[in-house]
């Protein structure tokens, strides 16, 4: 329980407290007893422009202006603030090997195109058809989510964003266990969806595949193809490298998912404990010891 624990920690009872709660970790950030887990946790929003999807989300330009609608950092600043949400350009997040370095430190390092630009996303609604004139040029769009954790607040904040570019939004929340169900089988239009990866970086793309779902989200073969391809290069930086453009393609060209932030997870440990470390995504105390 995460209050009995923060109650634990400041009781001097427990010198690690590995679940605490986001007022918890305010009350402590800045001090050298938060520990802040930055595993390789992304957040984002999966698009339906599949089989199963609305007309309106296979048309990229759609796509690419209810990415650029979102204020990303305005959410993140509601939800925690970047130190505990570090905003995501691509859908790999941090902390997976890459060509020379951080997968995702190497490719933010380009910069991309994509951004936040409002009146961008209403010229490309406009042009493809949704300029919000009447019933019939407005995009009804439904976003879904799973009722836990601070989802309904994002979907409230994502809401407000895409009404003001002229899309009309509705909301469909249901509990966890029927929301992955209904994205496996493609009764979704957008929904969020979280993924922690402790391997390679193509695990955070290869699940979308049509390969791999029971009915195709993204429903793009050439991507399907891509990441085939990739399967039989064996040199590993001309491997990665192509996972770079798999998730360029995917990402930055298609939109066919939106990224958001990394998840990290907050902790706390007695300032006088050292020797604790995180190997990706496993916590390592075999070598602690007190000052």
């Amino acid at each position: 329980d995460a209050d009995a624990q923060a109650m634990g920690f400041d009781a001097g009872d427990i010198d690690v407290a590995l679940n605490i709660s986001t007022e918890t970790s305010s009350k402590y950030k800045g001090t050298e007893n938060l520990w802040v887990l930055n595993y390789p946790s992304a957040y984002g929003l999966v698009v339906n422009a599949g089989p199963t999807g609305p007309d309106f989300l296979k048309d990229v330009r759609v796509r690419k202006a209810l990415y650029i609608a979102i204020d990303k950092d305005a959410i993140i600043d509601v939800i925690g603030g970047p130190d505990m949400h570090p905003a995501l350009g691509g859908w790999v997040a941090y902390g997976l090997g890459g060509v020379d370095g951080d997968f995702r430190t190497e490719r933010d390092a380009k910069g991309y195109e994509a951004h936040y630009d409002p009146e961008e996303a209403k010229r490309l609604l406009a042009e493809a058809g949704y300029d919000g004139s009447d019933d019939a040029h407005t995009i009804h769009l439904t976003y879904k989510y799973s009722t836990n954790s601070y989802h309904a607040d994002v979907a409230t904040m994502l809401q407000q964003m895409w009404t003001a570019v002229g899309v009309d939004v509705d909301f469909d929340a249901v509990e966890s266990g029927v929301y992955y169900g209904q994205l496996d089988n493609g009764d979704i239009q957008i929904g969020r969806y979280g993924l922690q990866v402790s391997d390679s970086p193509i695990s955070f793309l290869d699940w979308l595949s049509g390969d791999k779902q029971v009915t195709s989200l993204a429903g793009d073969e050439h991507f399907d193809q891509m990441l085939r391809d990739v399967r039989s290069v064996s040199d590993e930086k001309e491997f990665l490298t192509r996972v770079h453009e798999i998730e360029d393609y995917f990402i930055q060209e298609q939109f066919l998912m939106f990224p958001m932030w990394q998840n990290a997870q907050p902790a706390l440990v007695k300032s006088n404990l050292k020797g604790y470390e995180l190997h990706i995504t496993t916590l390592w105390f075999g070598n602690c010891y007190f000052e």
